[in-house]
């Protein structure tokens, strides 16, 4: 089989800069060169380092694009015109060059990473026999989008993240037949990598200097406002008053000028010296701060696809509270972790679920068991491309009863394509 995998405009693969799609087409790219299944070119926005890093991959052929254009202000305004309207055109340097490049070659698959509104200009450049796979990681296919059913019916296979995802395509879909396009590929993450195997617990309480005997609640990722984190600093400070001997940590870089000034504020209001904050981490080095927490609180607001960072703290065997909303349930799901409803009383479930987590060692030994069993069992890597091919390869996993939305090679020097 013959696969090409158009990325998104906006970060390199491999994954020079980091970012969650980018990371998981490398753990792709990784599983053909540990053991070649397919033959993979990967479509890629131009990246010195990533170039560099590309070497490392015999069995993957690469084209950087070049995404620069005195043309991109005009297409960005474009846009922005076209989706107000209503109309399904989109320019976008990058894809029109990668297009070009797709059609000077034949391929079993074109799978497209998270980008409904490049599968019209793909299909532009590829032979009626090559097949189209949208890969989607987050919530941009619902019956709400104008665009969801004529995208739905332009591809020949739908990869969600989840079953919500799974649920959302299937509530778009225009017949029976397109609504059998769409399956669940679980996103994948390096189990061993994030293990607390070998991992010194005191990195994290060293590093910000922690008094012993305090619990510490840990949270990473994205600082902004549909992360829950300025309602989870509200529930710490309330969390105090009835254990005093906690300990907030938040990882991340803080996203929005406006919130940031919320943050600060609500941050301020807490006693001295139980809460500690970092800009940025890493990514390689999460494990070894995840090692040293106790609890992992990753409260968002918003209708997760899948929820990353959940996945990775389950993998470490972490109690984690999270919210009753998008994806999330069906990671956490058979005790996993506890769920909290995101309604007007947000900030006092995750208060009593702080406490309570915190006065019941126990049971963040069972959920902590759990979830590393559970991630495991469904998010290791090494079968994450064999995975894939077999969703390709096949009809679609998913019936349409079960799938209802209620329920949860060759290597070449890479250069600028322009």
């Amino acid at each position: 089989m013959r696969v090409a995998i158009l990325c998104t405009e906006k970060k390199p693969v491999p994954a020079a800069q980091g970012g969650a799609v980018e990371t998981l087409v490398d753990l792709l790219i990784q599983n053909n060169e540990d053991h070649k299944q397919i033959e993979l070119d990967v479509y890629s926005i131009y990246n010195r380092e990533a170039c560099v890093l590309s070497k490392n991959y015999p069995n993957t052929r690469f084209y950087s694009i070049d995404r620069h254009s005195v043309l991109n202000p005009l297409f960005s305004l474009s846009n922005r015109l076209f989706h107000k309207c209503r109309i399904r055109t989109h320019r976008n340097i990058f894809l029109e060059r990668a297009a070009k490049e797709l059609e000077k070659h034949v391929y079993d698959w074109v799978i497209i990473e998270n980008r409904p509104y490049f599968v019209d200009t793909v299909k532009k450049h590829i032979p009626k026999s090559t097949h189209i796979a949208l890969h989607l990681h987050n919530d941009v296919l619902g019956r709400e989008h104008y665009y969801a059913r004529h995208v739905i019916a332009a591809c020949d296979r739908i990869l969600s993240v989840s079953q919500y995802i799974h649920g959302r395509v299937i509530e778009a879909a225009a017949n029976r037949k397109d609504r059998m396009k769409s399956t669940v590929l679980y996103n994948r993450i390096d189990v061993h990598k994030f293990s607390k195997r070998n991992r010194p617990v005191s990195l994290l309480r060293e590093r910000f200097r922690i008094p012993a005997g305090r619990t510490v609640i840990f949270y990473y990722g994205r600082v902004r406002q549909e992360k829950g984190v300025l309602e989870l600093v509200h529930a710490f400070r309330k969390a105090l008053e009835k254990d005093p001997a906690l300990h907030l940590v938040i990882v991340g870089e803080v996203i929005g000028d406006d919130f940031q000034i919320q943050l600060n504020a609500a941050i301020k209001a807490l006693p001295a010296g139980h809460v500690s904050l970092m800009n940025y981490v890493d990514h390689a080095q999460i494990p070894d701060y995840l090692a040293g927490a106790d609890i992992v609180a990753l409260p968002s607001l918003w209708q997760e696809a899948f929820g990353l960072t959940i996945a990775e703290s389950m993998a470490m065997g972490k109690a984690i509270i999270s919210t009753n909303i998008g994806a999330i349930p069906e990671l956490l799901d058979g005790n996993c972790g506890l769920l909290v409803d995101n309604d007007g009383d947000l900030i006092d479930h995750l208060a009593e679920a702080i406490v309570k987590l915190a006065a019941d060692p126990q049971l963040g030994k069972r959920l902590s068991a759990n979830a590393r069993k559970k991630a495991l069992t469904l998010f290791r890597s090494e079968s994450y491309l064999s995975d894939l091919i077999e969703r390709l390869k096949g009809p679609a996993a998913d019936k349409e009863k079960e799938a209802s939305p209620l329920k949860f090679m060759r290597k070449d020097t890479p250069a600028a394509i322009r």
